[in-house]
């Protein structure tokens, strides 16, 4: 028998409806560049070869270890990596190139989260998970696109920002400043951002 899973990551609607709520933050390090361990500096130059440090955050929840490192690219623009540290091993992700106040602002949503049920990171774990399940032939497909204002495949998104930035300027997590200019950069006709990943599993169910 041939089963599947999808599943989806949808960051800002979960911090609209539990910002009140949430749970105990990472405990977070600020390191200076000199600090950056050497793993994750070789993770980072693999990923960004010529990458001058600026410095970067060290984050740790749950018993996993998180950095977000911080430099330059050779040509002068600037770069940020999230790196997840298993077993010693640093992985490295580049963050989309986003300019601020948004930048700023997705990031916090995408971040602040924290709720015991959501585990960002369960995506690296999801064939694993599947196998300890008992599923035989497993198999994995990932779908992103480009999210546009106007267009039913960004507007989901946006507007779940619109619900959400009021109630970060009543926490005092943004101001009404940087909300209105983000939303203007989300609204402008140019602006495209890359959608969440939409992962799907397939397996075989034991008989």
């Amino acid at each position: 028998m041939r089963i599947a899973l999808w599943c989806q990551t949808s960051a800002a609607l979960a911090f609209a409806a539990g910002l009140a709520a949430r749970a105990p933050a990472p405990v977070v390090t600020e390191l200076a560049a000199a600090d950056i361990p050497e793993g994750a500096r070789a993770a980072a130059l693999e990923a960004v070869p010529g990458m001058q440090f600026a410095g970067a955050e060290r984050k740790e929840r749950g018993g996993m270890v998180f950095y977000d490192v911080e430099g330059t690219r050779a040509d002068g623009s600037e770069v940020e990596l999230d790196m997840l540290v298993e077993d010693g091993v640093f992985e490295g992700f580049a963050r989309q190139p986003l300019d601020p106040p948004y930048r700023d602002l997705h990031a916090l949503v995408a971040n602040a989260s924290l709720n015991e049920w959501r585990d960002p990171d369960y995506g690296l774990r999801l064939l694993d998970s599947f196998g300890r399940l008992g599923l035989r032939d497993l198999d994995v497909a990932g779908h992103v696109w480009a999210m546009r204002p106007g267009e039913p495949g960004g507007d989901w998104w946006f507007l779940a920002l619109e619900r959400a930035f009021p109630r970060m300027v009543a926490a005092g997590v943004a101001t009404q400043e940087q909300v209105d200019e983000a939303l203007a950069q989300v609204r402008r006709p140019d602006f495209a951002l890359l959608s969440p990943v939409h992962v799907s599993v397939t397996g075989t169910k034991p008989d």
